[in-house]
């Protein structure tokens, strides 16, 4: 069987990582969605690299050559609540969105701990804090040692994460959803990336 060329396998990651970001991209969607019906929630969006094109990064897996498109690990939401009730629920809705997304043939490789949501106080734009996808609060893990953390059922703190990093996610946000508006914007139609 001949070598494939370099540029052979470059394509083929760069097409998976697009692949990966569209895949993103679609349950980012249907999450907005999902924490539409929310009572509490007044806006979602995506921030990230869900919002723009994809960067060239060396792989960590090879030392020399081109590096490929980057593939994303983590869906980047911001959500805006007007009470921190709701966080459990957000929680819960993403783990039904990964189910049915799932059984559609939507997803294909996320879990739930993928969910990388900023939480804003929806009247201040204020940081609370992440969407904390533990089974239960404090589950005891050293992130969950942070100041702060789990003061708020489920809504996380990190200590390497302040107001300026809050501050940039919030500004980078393409809105998807909006109480009173409904559905703003998708994901789905941002700009593509190419190989």
């Amino acid at each position: 069987m001949p070598r494939r060329s370099r540029y052979d396998v470059l394509f083929e990651e760069d097409e998976r990582a697009i692949a990966r970001q569209n895949m993103f991209r679609s349950i980012a969607d249907l999450t907005a969605l999902a924490w539409a019906d929310i009572p509490g929630v007044e806006a979602v969006g995506a921030t990230g690299g869900l919002v723009k094109k994809l960067w060239r990064e060396m792989p960590y897996w090879r030392r020399r050559g081109e590096p490929s498109l980057a593939s994303l690990h983590t869906l980047d939401m911001a959500v805006w609540v007007s009470s921190t009730e709701c966080i459990p629920r957000l929680r819960i809705a993403f783990g039904r969105v990964l189910t049915d997304a799932t059984a559609r043939g939507v997803n294909h490789d996320m879990a739930h701990f993928y969910l990388r949501a900023v939480v804003y106080d929806a009247d201040s734009d204020a940081y609370r804090g992440f969407v904390c996808t533990y089974g239960t609060c404090p589950k005891g893990k050293p992130p969950c040692e942070a100041r702060g953390c789990g003061a708020v059922p489920f809504l996380q703190q990190f200590d390497d994460y302040d107001r300026f990093d809050a501050e940039a996610d919030r500004l980078r946000a393409h809105m998807l959803f909006r109480r009173g508006h409904g559905i703003v914007g998708r994901a789905a139609d941002l700009p593509e990336s190419e190989p």
